[in-house]
């Protein structure tokens, strides 16, 4: 029983550490879909987002404390901060953060789900972070985001604050 406290208090801690702030960064899918909500099926949106920031977004989003994934990505780069490792591939896991808040570009959204992140190395020691936000749009919400497409904006994203911390 303590052990599954302890778990729940990491898992915890690992989803209110995760935030992305103002980093560049384009929305390159968006796709509508039907999702069922009691007897009724209601319109949903899935944003593919790509956003370009330090590599320790590896550690915040697997809640690795000690830095390891950091330490991880750090060895892939020279000491002028060029990849040596070209042949890597995206680091991807499963995590999914529930009722996060978005903003990209002009557009902010609350009660998002982010899922499926992808972490591919880049230059200068930096990474491109591509994930899904799943959300409810509001009404005529989607042609403005739709402006949004494949440009190039600001993105955040973080879980709500936490209310008991």
């Amino acid at each position: 029983m303590h052990e599954e406290s302890e778990t729940q208090s990491a898992e915890n801690e690992t989803q209110s550490n995760f935030k992305i702030e103002d980093c560049p960064g384009k929305m390159r899918s968006l796709n509508t879909r039907k999702e069922s909500r009691g007897d009724d099926l209601v319109l949903a949106v899935d944003l593919k987002i790509e956003v370009v920031c330090g590599i320790s977004v590896g550690d915040a989003l697997l809640g690795a404390q000690d830095g390891h994934v950091s330490k991880f990505l750090e060895g892939l780069y020279d000491y002028s901060g060029e990849l040596q490792y070209w042949a890597i591939s995206n680091i991807s896991y499963s995590s999914d953060y529930e009722d996060c808040d978005l903003e990209i570009g002009t557009r902010k959204v609350k009660g998002v789900k982010l899922s499926k992140f992808q972490i591919e190395p880049a230059n200068m020691r930096q990474c491109k972070l591509v994930f899904v936000a799943s959300f409810l749009p509001e009404k005529g919400e989607l042609e403005k985001l739709a402006e949004l497409l494949m440009r190039d904006v600001l993105v955040s994203a973080a879980p709500p604050p936490d209310l008991f911390g």
